[in-house]
């Protein structure tokens, strides 16, 4: 198949989106690739991130193929920052619990992919009660160590927006003026006249208020967060602390601290709670006194994480909005919840290879069958 003649359209700009435009170039090199997406998008959702590899909150989706996500991300990003892509670097993280805190599993089921999986050791513990705040306690088990990646989304994206023009080229962005969200169709965005292959939906949340999509599986986690200046001498080490009550995270990107978090179940608002942003400074502060040193927010900021139990990962044909209008076939990439990072390269790649190729490839065999009927008649 002639990869010049492919013209895909993908709606949504942040990491699933452009991991889904990054994939389709690596299997046709030659396509035509039209992004369109939000003139706001340092507001969406994956800008946002705190960009910490880690699966976590995938529910219906099972564990083997969520580490086939996670090992293809991780290797990509890897790659990534043996290249020198600005935002990407490893770090030393600690996975934390407080004795009464509840755990899913002592073990965790990604435990193969990062680097040098362990639960921590004795001196390690010793170490920690030197670096931690004198009232944060530890569980005896379950606590662990290991080495991960961080891409801060904020440098990445627009690093990976610029690979695939400059670079890759043959693609176009089209920012629109107003959120996804507040379209009401997916033509009026992209019309059925302007013609291509397939259409990608890539806008997460978005397609909760879609009309032609409105899958009300979707549920908005909201989560807030705060970023501090990260100080010249930090350690690219990452924590995550799980209390009774409360999770707290201490995240290193390129040049701010992600402090979070929460998850606050069907919440829509995205206005940011000033409370909420004083209770996670004061619990990052309390768990890693250091940070008090120097403190600088930088912004706070909330989101909602586009949570689907499954994700949806599958082609629909006949869409259209009114009027009688159908569009091309669409493809459903979304409700990674809070993994787009984590999962969002892996899971474009498993669509691409294992959804879109072969659904082209039997429609290509389609059309040659039929023009073959009507010669013969």
């Amino acid at each position: 198949m002639d990869s010049s003649l492919q013209h895909f359209c993908i709606l949504g700009a942040g990491i699933v989106g452009l991991s889904t435009a990054l994939e389709l170039k690596t299997q046709y090199p030659g396509c035509q690739i039209t992004l369109i997406c939000e003139r706001s998008k340092h507001e969406t959702t994956s800008y946002g991130a705190g960009g910490f590899l880690e699966p976590y909150n995938i529910q219906g989706t099972p564990n083997a193929k969520v580490n086939e996500w996670f090992q293809y991300s991780f290797n990509h990003f890897q790659q990534c920052e043996q290249n020198g892509v600005v935002g990407v670097h490893s770090v030393q993280a600690y996975n934390l619990y407080h004795p009464d805190a509840e755990q899913e599993e002592k073990i965790p089921f990604w435990s193969q992919i990062v680097r040098e999986f362990h639960q921590i050791t004795g001196e390690e513990r010793q170490q920690l009660r030197n670096t931690l705040g004198p009232h944060i306690e530890l569980a005896d088990e379950g606590c662990c160590t290991y080495g991960s990646i961080i891409a801060d989304q904020s440098h990445y994206l627009p690093w990976l927006t610029s690979h695939l023009i400059h670079t890759l080229g043959n693609v176009r962005v089209i920012e629109l003026p107003q959120k996804l969200s507040f379209l009401h169709h997916v033509t009026q965005v992209f019309p059925p006249s302007a013609g291509c292959t397939l259409i990608c939906n890539c806008t997460g949340f978005g397609s909760y208020y879609l009309q032609d999509v409105q899958d009300t599986a979707l549920v908005p986690v909201r989560g807030q967060v705060v970023r501090i200046k990260k100080p010249t001498t930090c350690n690219n080490v990452a924590y995550t602390y799980s209390a009774v009550n409360d999770f707290t995270y201490v995240l290193p990107n390129h040049d701010t601290i992600v402090l979070g978090g929460t998850a606050e179940q069907n919440q829509f608002e995205l206005v940011v709670d000033h409370e909420v942003t004083n209770r996670v400074l004061g619990n990052a502060i309390a768990f890693l006194p250091e940070l008090k040193h120097n403190l600088q927010v930088v912004k706070a900021w909330t989101g909602r994480r586009p949570t689907r139990s499954p994700l949806r990962m599958e082609i629909e044909e006949g869409l259209g909005g009114g009027g009688g209008a159908r569009l091309p076939p669409v493809l459903h990439l979304y409700g990674h919840g809070g993994c787009g990072v984590t999962i969002g390269i892996g899971s474009a790649h498993d669509a691409v290879v294992n959804v879109v190729k072969p659904f082209l490839e039997q429609r290509r065999r389609q059309r040659n069958s039929d023009g073959s009927r009507r010669s013969k008649i």
